[in-house]
């Protein structure tokens, strides 16, 4: 699956994408590359509980949080619109998945 942001996933698809690491970009010798515009964030329902996920759970990747001058949060207005909420940072979900997959537990 090709990862997109700016898409709607489900749990499941969103956690076999980063654990193939489609989610991000390597240089030729396999090192991981800092590409800022690959920046993503996870974003949620606010009705949903994030406690209780299901694979079937649609998840929203979208771009990160803005902070203003006033240091004042802007969330993408799709975010904003859809009442979602932020629920993991594309570093912090990366760093869940592959923690999980490195001690071959499995979520579901």
């Amino acid at each position: 699956m090709k990862f997109q942001i700016n898409t709607l996933y489900t749990l499941e698809a969103l956690i076999e994408i980063v654990k193939n690491k489609s989610d991000r970009h390597f240089d030729k010798s396999g090192k991981e590359m800092y590409v800022p515009g690959n920046m993503y964030a996870v974003y949620i329902s606010k009705f949903s509980n994030s406690g209780n996920m299901k694979k079937y759970t649609a998840v929203y990747i979208g771009k990160t949080v803005e902070i203003d001058e006033n240091n004042e949060e802007i969330y993408p207005n799709v975010v904003v619109e859809n009442d979602l909420e932020l629920w993991y940072s594309c570093q912090n979900f990366q760093d869940v998945i592959d923690l999980a997959y490195s001690k071959k537990q499995c979520f579901f």
